[in-house]
Parts: structure tokens; sequence; C-alpha cells
């Protein structure tokens, strides 16, 4: 339960930043992996930080989640796994350049006030899952 109360931490600490702030869509990111992510596995790609996301996003989208499917008016052209991975990639960007134009094959994801909305209410829906489900979110982090 530590895991969870540091997470809901985290969520508060970022609603110091301006919401426009790249740098709170960053935050936003670090909640999600703070819930569901572990270390990645040397030379196992399918561990990576954004493939874990991806996949457990969309496991949790078909199995428990009513509002996940939110995407579908925003980003209807692109699959659910991908478009967290198109995701993951502007956080990476934001992360590793300070740049958080959404550019070149980014661009289907708009604009980064629709990513910050987007991220934000995933966020959110995330951090009510474990309030009634808290063994499946600790055995999903693991795996």
């Amino acid at each position: 339960m530590k895991n969870m109360a540091d997470s809901i931490r985290k969520y508060y600490d970022l609603q110091l930043l301006p919401f426009h702030s790249p740098m709170y869509i960053l935050g936003l990111f670090s909640v999600i992996e703070s819930l569901i992510t572990h270390a990645p596995k040397q030379n196992d790609i399918h561990s990576s930080i954004a493939s874990q996301i991806a996949s457990k996003l969309e496991l949790l989208n078909k199995t428990y989640f009513k509002n996940f499917n939110v995407h579908d008016s925003r980003f209807h052209e692109i699959a659910f796994d991908k478009l967290w991975k198109k995701l993951y990639s502007y956080r990476s960007q934001i992360a590793h350049t300070a740049k958080h134009e959404i550019s070149g094959d980014l661009h289907i994801l708009k604009s980064p006030e629709l990513v910050r909305r987007y991220v934000e209410e995933q966020t959110k829906e995330l951090l009510r899952f474990p309030l009634s489900n808290h063994e499946f979110l600790k055995y999903l982090k693991a795996c």
C-alpha cells in the first residue's frame, strides 16, 4: 500500500505545476510508471517501460476500465497499444530533449493540450483502480 500512497502523493505534488507545463505531462507518466511498471529486464525488449505501459494499460482497458476507450474519439486512427507507445515517445522527447512540440511521427497526437488531458484522465482512472483492486495491481506491477 506504500507504493499506492507514494503514487497519490506524486499526483498531488503535480498540482503545484501549471497544467500547460511539459513537466506536468512528464510527472503524470511518473505516476503511471510508479503504479504499473517494474525495472526492465536486461535483454528483454518486451519489458521496456514503454512496452509495459502499452501492454498493461491495454489489459486494464479490456478487462476493467470503462473510460479508457475515451481515446476512440480523440485518437480513433491509432490502436490503443500504439497510442501509448506514441505517448511514451512524447514523454521521452520531453525528458531527454526538453522539446514538447508535436511533430514528425508524433503528429497523430495532435496537440500537447490533447495529450495532457488524455494522460491526465488515464492517470486519474489508474489511481482509482487500486482502491478496489489492490492485489491485482500488485501482480500487474510485478509481471
